[in-house]
């Protein structure tokens, strides 16, 4: 049985954590290169995990090297007028949030000892699912008259 203490402080984290989300998502709309910056930290520090740990590398290899393009090119490409609309649309930004969730999320199962290595697949595979989408959506919203 929850305590009633117990219970006030996980109602606490919870409201924190949708606070922070909030103001993440805010922020990120009007500085979409802030939130393109911490998918790319994020992003090396799963690369740099999974390339340091053979078992790893051999299960992770191909999707952190998806994740890795995939962060460099928002990375290398912050300053473009069409990645930060994309970002800061309502949208897109909602599932970028979402993807950065997956990653941090990936990221601390990674520095856990015994989790599993197919749910931290499946984590980083939603995220880069996630981050090809915006890539597609970059692409298509692209003013290219001839």
């Amino acid at each position: 049985m929850v305590s009633q203490t117990e219970e006030k402080e996980e109602n606490v984290d919870v409201e924190r954590a949708v606070n922070l989300f909030k103001a993440l998502s805010t922020f990120s709309k009007h500085n979409p290169k802030g939130v393109i910056g911490l998918i790319h930290e994020i992003a090396e520090g799963i690369v740099d995990v999974v390339t340091g740990n053979e078992e790893l590398s051999k299960e992770l290899a191909f999707s952190a090297g998806q994740l890795k393009l995939l962060s460099h090119l928002f990375w290398y490409h912050d300053d473009k007028s069409a990645v930060q609309h994309a970002i800061a649309d309502p949208e897109i930004l909602e599932n970028v949030m979402d993807a950065l969730a997956e990653l941090a999320e990936a990221y601390n199962m990674l520095k856990t000892d015994g989790t599993s290595i197919g749910d931290i697949k499946s984590l980083i595979e939603k995220a880069v699912a996630i981050l090809y989408e915006v890539v597609e959506f970059i692409v298509s919203s692209a003013d290219c008259d001839p």
